[in-house]
């Protein structure tokens, strides 16, 4: 059994030499901090680009566009996987994702994700269908353990556009809920711009937290004395607000494989998230790429300092007793408007899968735990709508149908 295995890996290695042969501008990564400092070249780009998308000046000419990352093209598709063994190689993954397509990258970070297990991502080049081969991997074997495996939400690119435009052609009404909650279109703008308008909305979010006072609860004031070293102890972290609030319960997998695994992501509250690890050098290229383009995964970025107080909760919520002609996004935006803002629904909802209850993402200045009744008026008729948020803590279970990775 070991020399068979031991075959299959030395085939494996072949196979990815021949693959690197074959087609230099694909690069496996097999250490990504290692590899950074050897400064590697894209072959298609010229000796100007480098492997981490940093163009260089040539012959005194100033490149003003943009450079594009092999892995944004088109034809590659990133995967993540975990629920794998301790002991399982990178080499050994390898010999198994290679039988169903053409790997390009493996990449297994440090650290674990939320559930402590070990993880990791994939790309392939051509896949003609994200879906099926989604299915596919996530039925491989491995240490007799089958893997998890499905797209990121970071970076599904053509996989989400193809799936909403097969959803606009198959229904009607209710399957571009989820587009209407999309990020507003990304435009060319200051950084201070995007920190003065997030300071703008500081005030409708301040006019709201009177609600709080609704859940009435007995209070106590006591006098911490914190020492010097604590308080500079994450004086030079960096701080991102986060655009898709809706992955906040797993930014380590998220962002890991956009910040490199050196950068361990913490989230704290509201939108923001707190960078250990993340340079200076490095922040600065994530504000000039938001700035320049909109495309990184933060509208802002800030030093972090005492007076970080995140004003906002990120909750799920269930809305029990909405009528069924009330079952669409314009409606439940209004039915849970008085505990926050809407920031993303259950798959459920969408699909209308479960009809006795809509699970809700928002954003809300209410403090735990909340429960509201809101009395909706149809045609003359009185419905009451139990909003309640989910305590995993108390033991309220309920199935996550929102895709997660």
């Amino acid at each position: 059994m070991r020399e068979r295995e031991r075959d299959r890996v030395r085939e494996c290695e072949r196979d990815r030499e021949r693959d690197t042969a074959r087609d230099r501008e694909w690069t496996i990564v097999r250490n990504r901090k290692r590899e950074r400092h050897r400064g590697w070249q894209h072959s298609t780009e010229g000796p100007g680009q480098h492997y981490g998308g940093r163009r260089q000046r040539q012959n005194g000419q100033q490149r003003n566009h943009y450079p594009v990352n092999w892995r944004d093209r088109p034809d590659v598709t990133t995967f993540y996987f975990t629920r794998f063994s301790e002991d399982a190689s990178e080499k050994e993954l390898w010999y198994h994702f290679k039988q169903m397509g053409d790997v390009r990258e493996i990449f297994i970070p440090k650290h674990r994700n939320k559930e402590g297990r070990r993880y990791g991502f994939v790309r392939y080049k051509g896949v003609s269908s994200a879906s099926y081969m989604e299915r596919k991997l996530d039925n491989i074997i491995v240490g007799g353990l089958k893997l998890h495996v499905n797209i990121p939400k970071y970076g599904r690119g053509k996989e989400e556009k193809e799936l909403t435009a097969a959803k606009q052609r198959g229904h009607k009404e209710g399957d571009n809920l989820r587009c209407s909650m999309a990020a507003e279109p990304n435009t060319k703008r200051s950084y201070a711009e995007v920190v003065t308008s997030h300071a703008e909305n500081k005030e409708r979010r301040r006019r709201t937290s009177s609600l709080t006072m609704a859940h009435g609860r007995t209070q106590s004031s006591i006098i911490l004395d914190i020492s010097e070293e604590a308080k500079k102890r994450y004086a030079d972290t960096w701080v991102g607000r986060l655009k898709r609030q809706q992955v906040f319960e797993r930014v380590e997998d998220e962002l890991s494989w956009i910040l490199g695994s050196e950068v361990s992501p913490k989230y704290l509250r509201d939108d923001m998230v707190l960078l250990i690890g993340l340079s200076d050098t490095k922040a600065q290229e994530l504000i000039k790429e938001e700035t320049n383009h909109g495309t990184s995964a933060f509208y802002g970025l800030e030093k972090w300092n005492s007076k970080t107080k995140p004003g906002n909760r990120l909750i799920w919520v269930q809305c029990w007793g909405i009528p069924l002609v009330a079952w669409s996004i314009d409606h439940l935006r209004k039915i849970v408007a008085a505990v926050g803002d809407l920031v993303e629904i259950d798959d459920d909802f969408e699909d209308m899968q479960r009809l006795d209850r809509a699970r809700v993402l928002v954003r809300t200045p209410w403090t735990p735990t909340v429960e509201h009744i809101v009395t909706a008026q149809i045609d003359g008729d009185v419905h009451k709508i139990s909003i309640v948020e989910e305590n995993w803590n108390t033991g309220v279970v309920c199935a996550r149908h929102h895709r997660s990775v």
